[in-house]
């Protein structure tokens, strides 16, 4: 086994949490939707959640070069999945059946700690990148994530409804390029 194998074995069991947490939260949304109030930008993020633990697991795939391993390098790569994780579990309800399910006084509730935590993501996957390779590579990469940032720190700063719509479109219709140009395929 490789010292990447064998790093990677708990970075996937990170990201599989993150991903369970995603899926059972969608299950469930289904399961009771009775009793849920929805809410658009909750969903957005949602699915958004989803595309980032996907994009971070193949993200990851491309560390598989690295020769020569840190604990920091490690420390910071399981980092990201981390917060990706605690970024999802503050997001979602807790579902019980007797309560009615308000999706936008949850995702309210939570908008100071989920966008605080959602901005440290990129920055995050920015000093993972410096740590591993010893650089960070200025191409439009690096710009995506600080439009992210930005992005987020809009969402921390604001509780107008109409700029969590924006913020939400925005961030997925921009996630959705950035996977779309910069990683469809596998390196």
């Amino acid at each position: 086994m490789s010292e990447f194998e064998y790093l990677s074995v708990l970075i996937s069991i990170v990201l599989g949490l993150g991903l369970s947490h995603v899926m059972a939260t969608a299950a469930q949304l289904i399961r009771y939707r009775s009793a849920v109030r929805f809410y658009t930008p909750f969903l957005l993020w949602l699915v958004l959640l989803f595309l980032i633990h996907l994009q971070i697991w193949w993200a990851v795939f491309e560390l598989r070069s690295v020769e020569q391993w840190t604990f920091v390098g490690f420390a910071l790569i399981l980092t990201v999945p981390t917060i990706a994780f605690m970024v999802s579990v503050l997001l979602t309800p807790d579902f019980d059946r007797e309560t009615v399910i308000d999706l936008r006084a949850r995702y309210f509730e939570h908008r100071r700690w989920f966008f605080g935590l959602f901005a440290l993501l990129p920055l995050a996957s920015l000093a993972q990148e410096q740590a591993i390779r010893g650089y960070i590579n200025f191409s439009p990469d690096p710009f995506f994530r600080l439009t992210f940032v930005a992005l987020a720190i809009v969402g921390f700063a604001s509780a107008r409804e109409r700029v969590h719509y924006a913020i939400s479109i925005a961030s997925l219709v921009g996630f959705t390029a950035y996977i779309g140009m910069l990683f469809l395929e596998l390196r």
